[in-house]
């Protein structure tokens, strides 16, 4: 439907805009692999509901996605990444990397983020973040983007409902103009 297709424009939008606020702020570069000083970052996570064994950190940057590193995960759903970065990345942090529809948190890493994630697997959108406020901002642009969809989704019901031959005539006019 005609709100579904804008629901799915939005969400574009919002992706795109959040990317481009955060390649302003945040400067691409590759991560020094194999190097984990103390002054490195480190991102901590508890995963509950995983039955996966490996999570996967990815830079992302206007070039796509490039893999950072993979940790395997513990049989309570711990994980851990450390290393260094020579500037602050744009990442995403994945668990399933065969499933179409893959479920990501975005992260922004520097080389002294002390990052820790929550989650439930099964409700990952719903991740908790502490200890860097570039991370929790992309998780409340993400709480608002789903809000928005929900909101999005309901009017598409209520929208849905209506018969087409007896719509509100500003609803009509809006119809035909599309």
């Amino acid at each position: 439907s005609l709100l579904y297709n804008r629901m799915k424009m939005y969400k574009s939008y919002l992706f795109i805009a959040l990317f481009s606020l955060l390649s302003i702020g945040v400067n691409s570069c590759s991560a020094v692999r194999g190097s984990h000083g103390a002054d490195g970052y480190q991102i901590i996570g508890k995963m509950s509901n995983l039955h996966l064994k490996q999570a996967y950190l990815d830079e992302i940057s206007q070039s796509g996605f490039t893999s950072i590193d993979t940790v395997d995960i513990d049989d309570k759903g711990n994980f851990m990444f450390h290393g260094n970065v020579k500037e602050p990345l744009f990442c995403a942090l994945r668990f399933n990397p065969n499933a179409p529809d893959e479920k990501r948190v975005f992260l922004v890493i520097d080389s002294n983020s002390k990052i820790k994630l929550e989650a439930d697997y099964d409700h990952l959108e719903a991740y908790h973040v502490k200890g860097s406020k570039d991370c929790e901002l992309i998780q409340e642009l993400i709480r608002i983007n789903l809000t928005m969809q929900e909101k999005i989704k309901s009017l598409d019901v209520k929208y849905a409902a209506y018969d087409p031959n007896n719509l509100p005539d500003s609803i009509a006019a809006a119809v035909r103009a599309e």
